[in-house]
């Protein structure tokens, strides 16, 4: 029974219902530094639900981080036609060896040997999916190198709870895929992510990419979606006794560290 409602709620995430046209009035962008005080307010004014989804880092370090991270090109934002931010995105493609392993190993605790949390399998063609669950996913794609594949990670994904249910977050995600994949999109793409507990049963942003790699190409064949998780606990910091912040991993952040790899290169192209 618990595994056909896996199915059954996995497939209804999935479904051709999960589509929004982001209204005109909405403007998705990447942030420039000038968008720095607006994302710091952002994350001040988190409510319960995002500092219990988000890493949010200390005050004494969050505008040097969101410094780089927008130096970096990492961070979108979508303001109304009155410039009032109403979402905010971390996604970037994870290019350097280094910090690919970092977010896989450190963050999402997904290593391989790890024995899988939940491995599941579904093919995507426009708005037909089919989803089963997967007796075994090898664990090697880990390994693949970024000329067989792009590694986008999603570390954030947060809008203003009165307008959450709108379709802004989908259409700056949406915006985020263009501006990072419109010249990728014939090779492998591995979507590394984090969930709380809470959430871990949410598939929007694999449906989201799969959406937006068949939109982009109408010749794309059937996609094929190899979804694994991993028991993972979403760091948080605290002030130690001499009011440093320091990284710790508690119980109750406790969640899972998602890989979704889809292949659209042939072994003919990669070989």
């Amino acid at each position: 029974m618990k595994l056909l409602l896996k199915l059954s709620l996995g497939l209804l995430l999935l479904s051709g219902l999960y589509r929004y046209t982001l209204p005109a009035s909405y403007a998705p962008q990447q942030a420039g530094i000038e968008d720095l005080p607006v994302l710091l307010a952002l994350y001040e004014k988190l409510d319960a639900p995002g500092k219990h989804g988000l890493l949010v880092y200390p005050a004494t370090k969050l505008t040097a981080k969101l410094a780089e991270a927008i130096e970096q090109k990492r961070f979108f934002i979508t303001y109304d036609h009155e410039h009032q931010p109403l979402a905010m995105l971390k996604m970037f493609i994870l290019d350097d060896p280094e910090e690919r392993r970092s977010i896989l190993t450190d963050e999402l605790c997904i290593k391989p040997g790890m024995e899988l949390d939940g491995g599941t399998l579904y093919s995507y063609r426009k708005n037909a999916e089919t989803l089963s669950v997967a007796a075994h996913i090898p664990v090697s794609i880990l390994a693949g190198s970024a000329d067989e594949a792009t590694y986008l990670y999603v570390g954030c994904e947060y809008t203003v709870a009165d307008y959450r249910g709108r379709g802004i977050q989908h259409g700056l995600i949406q915006y985020a895929f263009e501006q990072l994949l419109a010249s990728r999109v014939h090779r492998d793409i591995a979507l590394l992510y984090g969930q709380i507990e809470a959430n871990h049963m949410h598939y929007g942003i694999v449906r989201a990419l799969c959406c937006y790699l068949t939109e982009k190409d109408v010749a794309l064949p059937l996609l094929h979606v190899h979804h694994m998780q991993y028991t993972a606990t979403k760091p948080e910091f605290i002030i130690d006794e001499y009011g440093d912040p320091l990284l710790v991993f508690l119980p109750k952040n406790a969640g899972r560290g998602n890989v979704a790899y889809i292949a659209l290169s042939t072994a003919e192209e990669r070989a």
